[in-house]
């Protein structure tokens, strides 16, 4: 899983609820590091500090993971979830670029034969994640990691802008 944002940190809860046995997590911020360790994954690397596609073929035995989800569209994070994806694996594509166009290493995507799916947020499946959310809360939970006011909610913002306090997911709340 490249990024461990919000929706990085979901996507490893769900990883692990579904049985994936081991998990991988490329994400420079060393809180969101440790929520996803917490959230299940089995190492979380930072790409500023190693390259996560070479930590992950090493960890494979250069064979790559069966399927990369990229939850941070960000840098070359794309080209790495294609790079760190075995011969016929999948790469998932949750993240948002900043930009409309992205380099691609074409080569790496057609070589490997990948199976490149793109996921547009929410798509019909809320009811799903509630179910999940409703069954597995535990599993969920480690993420939240703030608690607010509704009448905070630019704090809230500015502190997801800037990682300040270690945010993972914040909640906000109704004032009484």
């Amino acid at each position: 899983v490249f990024g461990a944002g919000p929706i990085g940190l979901s996507t490893i809860a769900a990883l692990k609820i579904a049985g994936v046995s081991r998990i991988w997590c490329s994400e420079p911020v060393a809180q969101r590091r440790q929520l996803a360790l917490a959230l299940g994954a089995d190492a979380a690397i930072d790409p500023r500090a190693s390259d996560p596609v070479k930590e992950i073929l090493a960890a494979t035995n250069r064979r790559g993971v069966d399927l990369a989800i990229d939850c941070v569209a960000k840098d070359d994070s794309i080209n790495q979830a294609f790079r760190a994806t075995r011969i016929a694996g999948r790469v998932v594509i949750t993240g948002l670029p900043s930009e409309t166009i992205v380099p691609i290493d074409f080569y790496a995507m057609r070589r490997k034969e990948l199976g490149v799916f793109t996921v547009r947020r929410a798509n019909h499946t809320t009811h799903a994640a509630l179910d999940l959310l409703t069954r597995f809360p535990r599993s969920f939970t480690p993420m939240i990691t703030h608690v607010l006011p509704l009448g905070a909610a630019q704090r809230a913002f500015e502190m997801l802008e800037t990682y300040a306090e270690g945010p993972g997911k914040i909640v906000l709340v109704p004032e009484r």
